[in-house]
């Protein structure tokens, strides 16, 4: 049960990364507002995204819900 909840986590990760470079493509950039009404679940996606991000940056790993260097590194590749 345990490697089938990660998978299936990464899986919608995956998956909402995808939405944000379509999201990058269609407007040019990849700041989406948590008030964005067009794209609710992304918006919210990319703003725990974030804080994920300063948490792990932060040295919380425990804390940052699967933040590591390999999903950091696919952010700054569509920055």
């Amino acid at each position: 049960w345990g490697k089938e909840a990660v998978s299936k986590k990464k899986t919608v990760w995956d998956e909402r990364f995808e939405e944000l470079k379509q999201f990058k493509t269609k407007v040019g950039h990849a700041d989406v507002s948590t008030t964005d009404k067009d794209n609710p679940k992304l918006a919210n996606w990319v703003h725990n995204q974030r804080r994920c991000y300063r948490l792990y940056k932060a040295g919380n790993q425990q804390k940052s819900y699967g933040m590591c260097e390999e999903r950091i590194n696919q952010f700054e590749s569509i920055r």
